[in-house]
């Protein structure tokens, strides 16, 4: 019987931050542009939707990725361990 392995590899980490920096920025536009027209709705909604975002930030994925290196010996690993069965 086999097993079910989930890897996950990190790609680009390095660009993270700026993505939500950017994402952040855009959730608090909304915010902005709510206040500007007066839309108490639009302000609301951008403060929950950022407040989600945040949360799932805080919580956050998995960052135990690997590299695709150690993706690949990893592979091998299980490979191996599934052919000796």
């Amino acid at each position: 019987m086999k097993t079910e392995h989930t890897i996950n590899i990190k790609t680009n980490p390095k660009f993270r931050p700026w993505r939500m920096l950017m994402t952040v920025s855009a959730q608090i536009g909304v915010i902005g542009v709510g206040v500007l027209v007066d839309s108490a709705a639009m302000q609301w909604a951008g403060f929950v939707v950022l407040s989600l975002m945040l949360a799932e930030l805080a919580i956050g994925a998995d960052p135990r990725g690997l590299s695709i290196g150690e993706a690949r010996r990893e592979i091998d690993r299980i490979e191996a361990e599934e052919q000796g069965q």
